[in-house]
């Protein structure tokens, strides 16, 4: 059985860190090395990079070049990449796995081809997903006229070759009241590859609560980039709670 895991997820917009609330609401936190290198001092388990610009401006390989050299950490990059091609370049820049979010709402086609060459262990698929109407949608800044029906989207994520799910709540991001459990429920009663779930924690039993509830990895990016000492404290958190 895998060891669950402890993501620091890193939001980038005009190439500078932000904290994100709502996806709406964006505050500027520093820049790309220093935080990649706080997180390795800090031993988190993973990270994940997202340029959430990308979708409009494309991906933007000399951004992650020199920053990625810091970490000792496996890292999982995401943010405009929507070719083979985009994928096989962030690999180059020292990405272990890709992130996919607009592209696969658009078309999956794509993923497919990429599990033949790269494998499905290096591809992240990710999902904003909000609750309207009492129903959960995986909804897109780049498309924002378009909702689509979350079970679906998760089962045709796993039909195409990913090897993770990465799930963030756009209501609870920000708010600090924990995550969404209905969501790890949703996922693992769908589908069988492991589940990110991301949004709205605010201390560190949240992530506990996560992986109490069925996540596969719990991922955080406000908490950690505000709270003291943040990763050492989840950590004692979730072995006191039985986590190895």
């Amino acid at each position: 059985m895998h060891k669950k895991r402890v993501i620091g997820v890193i939001l980038l917009k005009d190439q500078l860190v932000v904290q994100s609330i709502n996806f709406s609401k964006f505050l500027p936190i520093g820049n790309l090395g220093t935080a990649i290198e706080y997180f390795n001092k800090w031993c988190i388990d993973e990270l994940i990079v997202l340029d959430i610009d990308a979708p409009a401006t494309g991906f933007n390989l000399s951004l992650y070049r020199e920053a990625f050299l810091k970490s000792q950490t496996p890292l999982s990059l995401g943010g405009g990449i929507s070719s083979v091609d985009q994928m096989r370049q962030a690999f180059v820049v020292g990405a272990d796995k890709v992130v996919v979010n607009s592209s696969f709402f658009e078309s999956s086609e794509f993923i497919a081809e990429a599990t033949e060459i790269y494998g499905s262990q290096s591809i992240i698929v990710s999902v904003d997903v909000k609750l309207s109407d009492g129903h959960y949608h995986v909804v897109n800044r780049k498309f924002p006229e378009i909702k689509l029906e979350l079970k679906k989207s998760l089962k045709r994520a796993e039909e195409c070759g990913a090897g993770e799910i990465f799930i963030n709540s756009v209501d609870n991001d920000g708010m600090k009241q924990g995550y969404d459990l209905a969501l790890i429920d949703i996922a693992k009663s769908c589908v069988s590859i492991p589940i990110i779930i991301c949004g709205g924690v605010g201390q560190a039993c949240d992530l506990s609560n996560g992986l109490l509830r069925g996540a596969d990895a719990v991922a955080a990016g406000n908490f950690f980039h505000y709270t003291e000492l943040s990763v050492v404290h989840a950590k004692r958190t979730l072995f006191e709670s039985g986590f190895d």
